[in-house]
């Protein structure tokens, strides 16, 4: 009778080592995965950002015009007048509609005010997604050529 419980003993305790080693290997392979899939896309949104700023310009409809900010992908268009300006969410589309001074900024290289829907747009020396708006692409160049 002794054998037979020490055989089920150790039964028992081999399914309960088999069982710990298949979840500790799932949990070890999900981590990896989860880990990998981390990377990749912070790797994807740094190369993103690379791109933009190599660019001499950014799209306006990648960028929310609220929060003056490079957003990587189409924002939600806010038609105002004959122009069209772009939102990250529906209090940026609001702030758009009802309030002129979010649809204006100072063109950095000559403190002349400009209309969002109508400038040359790029990051900011230095950030992933601050965004300057200039009145001609050729004040942007005397802006970079200024800071070199």
């Amino acid at each position: 009778m002794k054998k037979k419980k020490k055989g089920k003993v150790i039964g028992k305790i081999t399914t309960i080592v088999a069982i710990t080693a298949f979840v500790a290997s799932f949990i070890g392979f999900t981590y990896v995965n989860l880990s990998l899939s981390n990377e990749t896309s912070t790797a994807q949104a740094s190369e993103t950002r690379q791109i933009a700023s190599s660019v001499e310009g950014i799209q306006p409809e990648l960028v929310c015009m609220v929060n003056d900010a490079y957003m990587g992908k189409k924002q939600i268009p806010v038609p105002v007048g004959e122009r069209t300006y772009y939102g990250c969410c529906q209090m940026c589309v609001g702030k758009l509609q009802g309030e002129v001074n979010f649809r204006t900024a100072k063109d950095p290289a000559t403190g002349e005010t400009v209309d969002k829907s109508q400038a040359f747009i790029a990051l900011q020396p230095g950030s992933d997604s601050e965004v300057l708006y200039f009145k001609t692409e050729a004040n942007f160049h005397q802006y970079r050529q200024a800071r070199k």
